[in-house]
């Protein structure tokens, strides 16, 4: 995979996010999570609310098909869990994953990024939006969850993305 682009993608989304206030940024987070920004936690969202996390994933060419790439979405997001979400029942982290992915991969599963999202807001961590990018051909793809109560992040990742691939 390529290291320069993940780099790129992941320089562009910490730049983007910044207006969101997105700053804490972790590098190599596990061997497929190259780059994490997040919304650090102040007193007030340590009380009432949780924090965003955009992830840059680097899929490997080992997953092949729709199938694995739900399940390697899996590992994904209980390594996100792990890493940056606390527990709280009364209160909720959202997450925004850019799945890099090999041609062959983004060929058979550039529709599924609406099936990685999550539907509904009973998670600990919700994934708002999924954005997959075609490391040969920069081909962008993504979907996030509507209403999408943090919209304007998604389409800011999206940018992001894009502008880091061309």
């Amino acid at each position: 995979m390529d290291k320069d682009l993940t780099k790129k993608i992941v320089n562009a989304v910490v730049q983007e996010m910044s207006q969101f206030k997105f700053s804490e940024r972790h590098i190599d987070v596990t061997s497929n999570i190259v780059g994490v920004v997040k919304k650090s936690w102040n007193p007030l969202r340590r009380i009432f609310g949780g924090h965003g996390i955009s992830a840059v994933v680097v899929v490997p060419e080992s997953v092949t098909g729709r199938t694995e790439l739900k399940a390697f979405f899996q590992t994904v997001r209980k390594d996100i869990n792990a890493n940056f979400v606390g527990f709280a029942a009364y209160k909720s982290s959202h997450s925004f994953v850019v799945l890099v992915c090999p041609h062959s991969l983004f060929t058979v599963c550039s529709g599924v990024a609406s099936e990685l999202k999550d539907r509904s807001g009973l998670h600990m961590n919700i994934i708002q939006g999924v954005v997959l990018i075609d490391v040969e051909t920069k081909e962008v793809a993504g979907d996030y969850t509507r209403p999408a109560q943090h919209k304007r992040e998604y389409e800011a990742i999206l940018a992001a993305v894009t502008s880091a691939v061309k």
